[in-house]
């Protein structure tokens, strides 16, 4: 279980980049 759940994170690297800009536009707005 612990190998799948590495593979899926080297996968889907784009996925958290748009994450991480999406949660830094909301720290922005909130400031």
């Amino acid at each position: 279980k612990k190998n799948l759940s590495k593979s899926k994170k080297k996968q889907s690297p784009i996925v958290k980049s748009k994450e991480l800009k999406q949660a830094e536009q909301l720290m922005n707005f909130f400031r």
